[in-house]
């Protein structure tokens, strides 16, 4: 059913007695689900054994930690808002634990 307003009858009888109500149906259409797809490139000679992903919604600021210990080298944020801007960087981390500078800055629209 298409989102909108409609409108119908009810019939009640019992008793001997017939009664017809008007009833109003109003159907909302859900929410969209809007998410971010990132990707990156891994070198062979990458000692790199998983990725942190950091997010922010100022370009070059402050990023906070949205993942870590990512295995691959793709991720998906599903927990963006609608009408903002993400920025995000990714680092790599080797089997040390230590973790590399962060990667160029990519911004991300959300509709």
């Amino acid at each position: 059913m298409k989102a909108g307003t409609y409108a119908g009858h009810v019939t009640l009888m019992g008793g001997g007695v017939t009664k017809s109500v008007t009833v109003a149906l109003t159907v909302t259409a859900p929410p969209v689900q809007h998410s971010v797809s990132l990707s990156w490139k891994i070198t062979t000679a990458s000692p790199a054994i998983k990725y942190n992903m950091y997010r922010s919604t100022i370009s070059g600021g402050y990023y906070a930690l949205l993942s870590n210990a990512i295995a691959g080298a793709t991720y998906g944020d599903q927990s963006v808002q609608p009408t903002t801007t993400y920025y995000y960087v990714v680092t790599a981390v080797d089997s040390q634990g230590r973790e590399s500078g962060r990667s160029n800055e990519i911004g991300a629209v959300v509709p």
